[in-house]
């Protein structure tokens, strides 16, 4: 699908995205549980189906009724071949629990997923004394877990930590984080939604303690996703618009929710109220330095606003950003060159100059956030923008072109 954006301002608001990241884990946590769960608000999104492929390989029945759905555990037998996509959270996370069954599982995905990382989990997975078929997609994983104690570096993914700590809730498990640990938001969202199923989580500096427990979730609804609902903020900052997002939790300070305080930083009028996150692009937005360790997510939403302020914006802390779905840190810079946009990158950093944009023509590298980034900075230059494999927005958010309509970007979509 070709999409072709012209020059826009817009108005008005827009339910947020549900968070895939809180879905796929209460996916797969329901696959382990004691009993049928039911979840609300799952994303329409490619993610999140792969997650529920996931839960089915590992025993779970999925039933999809109106606008939620159910997961019964230990209804089929747990085992056989499964594709999880693109999504690199279910992978990790998949890869991990499917040690817990004694019948092979067999994990795949696209091409961009069998360039990921994952040979330090798999090895981790091998210590434990898990059979292990492979060192990269397709993999083969079979259990029993023997051990109860792993070491597993923290500095490429943060996915293969909280897989491990989702494992560790059927067999007991130490883990001993190695280096630094990046998009450390995620673990605590993981430990979170395994504490809130009645399970708990140690933390002591590098070291992880998860006892045997059965989960319960009983019922959970997926909040909103500030990460995805930066897309449209940002879209009231480079056309000159005002955007409510509803629907999204109260913001804690830090993780992707921070993004309501650094648009402020900026500049922008930028203030959650009742669950509603109001942003306005009016004045002059300024360029600022910010670590970005912990929330990566963010790095392609201030890269788009980032061209539309006053001076130098510098992004840092994003050398994790070369194992997502495309190296980032390159893709990113040579999206933003192609409107015209001084940009460059280092090992650890994004650099983006203020800059007079115009209209590009953009290639989806299999990167749902780049096309999403590449939107925004169309609708704010002269010019027209045209996407090229823009279906690729389906990972995370199948409403989003839809959504860019409605709060009135001239848009026009071509199959």
């Amino acid at each position: 699908m070709i999409v072709k954006i012209s020059k826009s301002v817009v108005s008005g608001s827009v339910e947020a995205p549900r968070s895939k990241s809180w879905a796929i884990r209460l996916i797969l946590l329901s696959a382990i549980s004691s009993e049928e769960t039911v979840i609300r608000g799952v994303p329409d999104s490619d993610d999140a189906e792969a997650a529920l492929r996931m839960a089915e390989a590992l025993g779970s029945m999925v039933i999809k009724q109106g606008d939620y759905i159910r997961v019964v555990p230990n209804s089929r037998q747990c085992g056989g071949y499964v594709n999880v996509g693109g999504s690199g959270t279910v992978m990790r996370l998949g890869v991990a629990l499917a040690a817990l069954c004694r019948n092979p599982v067999t994990i795949d995905g696209d091409e961009t997923l069998r360039r990921r990382p994952v040979r330090e989990l798999l090895e981790s997975l091998r210590s434990l004394g898990v059979n292990v078929l492979g060192n990269s997609l397709p993999v083969t994983i079979s259990g029993p877990v023997k051990g109860d104690y792993v070491e597993i570096r923290g500095d490429l993914t943060s996915q293969y930590v909280s897989g491990l700590m989702m494992l560790g809730l059927v067999s007991g498990i130490t883990v001993r984080i190695i280096g630094e640990l990046v998009s450390r938001q995620y673990v605590e969202l993981t430990r979170r939604i395994i504490e809130e199923s009645g399970c708990s989580v140690r933390t002591s500096g590098d070291v992880i303690v998860v006892n045997q427990c059965t989960p319960r979730i009983g019922v959970s609804n997926v909040p909103g996703d500030y990460a995805l609902s930066g897309f449209y903020a940002a879209l009231s900052l480079t056309t000159g618009g005002s955007v409510t997002v509803t629907g999204l939790p109260r913001p804690l300070g830090y993780g992707d929710d921070s993004l309501v305080n650094i648009l402020s930083k900026m500049g922008a009028r930028s203030v959650f109220s009742n669950g509603n996150w109001t942003i306005e692009g009016e004045g002059t937005l300024r360029g600022i330095v910010v670590d970005l360790k912990d929330s990566p997510d963010l790095a392609p939403v201030l890269a788009s606003i980032a061209p539309f302020a006053v001076g130098e914006t510098m992004i840092m802390g994003v050398r994790h950003l070369a194992f997502k779905e495309s190296n980032r840190l390159a893709t990113i810079s040579e999206s933003l060159r192609a409107f015209g946009v001084n940009a460059s990158y280092g090992e650890d950093f994004l650099r983006v100059s203020g800059s007079v944009t115009h209209g590009a023509l953009v290639t989806c590298p299999s990167d749902h956030r780049i096309a999403m980034m590449s939107s925004v900075i169309g609708a704010g230059s002269d010019g027209e923008t045209i996407i090229h494999n823009a279906e690729c927005v389906n990972k995370s958010n199948r409403l989003f072109w839809r959504d860019l309509g409605r709060l009135g970007v001239r848009l026009i979509m071509v199959n």
